[in-house]
């Protein structure tokens, strides 16, 4: 919603404010960027595999991404419960074999 004569998005009680820059990157990312200095360090990274993994990641995030918005929440459903099932069955099928 907008005020009259104001360009910026008024804040009502039950809007968020917007977060500074900081606040949205991911805290996560930090022991993962020093286990990588540490490994790097003593020369235990393989670069062209996980490169190629970080590429693949990047990629498979953005089809997926589009994927959800074009088609919507009905096709997520039924593809996380397509694959629930199939671990299921593999599950299943590995502990008969033991």
């Amino acid at each position: 919603m907008l005020s009259p004569g104001r360009r910026r998005p008024v804040l009502g009680p039950r809007t968020r404010a917007p977060l500074p820059p900081d606040a949205r990157r991911p805290h996560g990312q930090r022991p993962n960027l020093g286990a990588l200095l540490v490994f790097a360090a003593h020369g235990q990274v393989f670069w062209r595999l996980g490169l190629g993994m970080a590429a693949c990641n990047v990629f498979g995030a953005r089809l997926g991404t589009r994927t959800a918005l074009s088609r919507g929440a009905a096709f997520i459903r039924a593809t996380l419960l397509c694959v629930v099932a199939a671990l299921i069955v593999k599950l299943c099928l590995a502990q008969l074999r033991l």
